[in-house]
């Protein structure tokens, strides 16, 4: 399983993320297709979100990508 991630474009400044999880890019994209006219998801911060698609000016969907935390200690 992979993890994508979408972003909604509400206007120019304002988006908001959500992962997903997907065998292909295409099935990643298939189910943000089918999306009725409401948007609504728990984001991984435990936050609810409700969209109204006709809000949305774009969206966008990519892999994600896990970054690296560098830790270093200091003695």
């Amino acid at each position: 399983m992979k993890t994508f991630k979408v972003i909604y474009y509400l206007d120019k400044e304002f988006t908001i993320d959500r992962i997903i999880e997907a065998e292909t890019k295409e099935e990643a994209i298939h189910t943000i297709q089918e999306e009725s006219d409401k948007i609504s998801f728990t984001d991984s911060k435990g936050i609810y979100n409700e969209i109204n698609r006709s809000d949305v000016k774009l969206i966008r969907l990519g892999q994600a990508v896990k970054r690296r935390t560098n830790q270093q200690n200091v003695n």
